[in-house]
């Protein structure tokens, strides 16, 4: 159990259990000085070759409340007969694992609410996608939802932040800009100017990123500055709605925010509905940031 946190190595893990801790909630309920005392002992009998540094300390410490405090997603991919597919790749966000030989996947950590989008895809079967996977707060749960794979393509699993997904950390990623014309706007969809040609035409880019066979995908659209509501600067934000761009009242440091409530907020189509119906639609959402929430 204590190997599922990634700064936790077998040793520490053998010195943690030694020491009497079986268990995240009796770990977490350890104090600092006490978890160094146990592998400072540990080492000295020879049961690890030494002590973990501070910082590793801390990173366990957080990884294991994470695994604490998160939720579990598990269960068992099939195929058609009922035999269990080893090495098939299960996607939630930008967590992944892979099946085992007897089909079975766990993960463990996860920052989501009670159901989550999966994908999961293997050669020679069709992608499967949930979008209301269960998932589970309690580690001792052994139940294994069974997932049976039909004989077809795998399909490319694209995220995108537009749809709500979340990315995964964008470090070292090769970059791929697709370049869209007026008629693939989305609606809804945040966009800045990236450049003003001198026909008058504009270069939009779409503020909401994309991620497709672990490549960053970013879309920019060319469209005629007849469709603005107002006059066009360039690093402006605005907003497409309806065939229209219209001026959004946003600055920089706002962008990210707003991408983490998109990402946060409930799925409602406010397309039909009044402004007192779309503001009591969002009222149960709490927006969270690093400092507070909304």
């Amino acid at each position: 159990m204590f190997l599922e946190a990634e700064s936790m190595s077998a040793q520490f893990a053998e010195a943690t259990v030694k020491a009497g801790i079986k268990s995240y909630d009796k770990w977490l309920a350890t104090d600092l000085e006490a978890l160094q005392n146990i592998f400072t002992t540990a080492a000295e009998s020879g049961i690890i070759p030494a002590a973990p540094e501070l910082d590793t300390l801390f990173d366990i410490n957080k990884e294991i409340a994470q695994l604490y405090y998160g939720c579990i997603a598990q269960g068992k991919v099939l195929n058609e007969t009922g035999e269990p597919i080893e090495g098939a790749t299960v996607h939630i966000g930008y967590y992944k694992t892979e099946t085992n030989a007897n089909g079975i996947w766990r993960l463990s950590g996860l920052r989501v609410n009670d159901t989550v989008r999966i994908f999961i895809e293997a050669n020679g079967f069709d992608t499967y996608v949930n979008n209301e996977y269960p998932t589970e707060r309690d580690e001792m749960v052994v139940g294994l939802p069974e997932v049976i794979l039909s004989p077809g393509h795998a399909t490319t699993i694209r995220l995108d932040e537009y749809d709500g997904d979340s990315l995964p950390p964008l470090t070292a990623y090769k970059i791929d800009v697709q370049l869209e014309d007026v008629n693939s706007l989305r609606q809804g969809d945040l966009l800045s100017v990236d450049h003003l040609y001198s026909n008058g035409d504009i270069k939009l880019g779409s503020m909401h990123l994309a991620m497709e066979n672990n490549r960053l995908i970013i879309r920019s659209y060319r469209v005629p500055a007849s469709i603005f509501n107002g006059e066009v600067e360039l690093h402006s934000y605005w907003r497409y709605s309806n065939g229209r761009c219209l001026q959004t009242n946003i600055t920089d440091s706002n962008v990210l925010l707003r991408s983490k409530m998109y990402q946060q907020a409930p799925k409602i189509d406010t397309t039909n509905m009044s402004r007192d119906e779309v503001l009591n639609a969002f009222v149960p959402a709490t927006f969270t940031t690093e400092n507070e929430s909304l």
